[in-house]
């Protein structure tokens, strides 16, 4: 299994909140994170965090949510 590449570090310093929710083909939740800085160096190892089992080879899908942070009041939503 690929791990999820993790976002660029650089990156981090523009959010104010995040959260990725990474989903089996059938809409299981297998891992989730707020944590940006142990993600953009950790990304995803390819583990179900519900039992530590290693996640089969398949499609799997994410939903990021993150505040930017900014002057102003922007809250945007990616789901890829």
């Amino acid at each position: 299994i690929s791990p999820v590449y993790p976002v660029p570090p650089i990156r981090a310093i523009f959010f104010e909140k995040f959260k990725i929710e990474i989903f089996n083909r059938w809409g299981g939740l297998v891992f989730k994170t707020e944590n940006i800085d142990e993600f953009t160096t950790y990304g995803w190892d390819g583990t179900d965090q519900n039992n530590g089992s290693e996640c089969a080879e398949g499609v799997y899908y994410y939903v990021v949510l993150y505040t930017a942070k900014s002057t102003k009041n922007i809250d945007e939503t990616i789901i890829y």
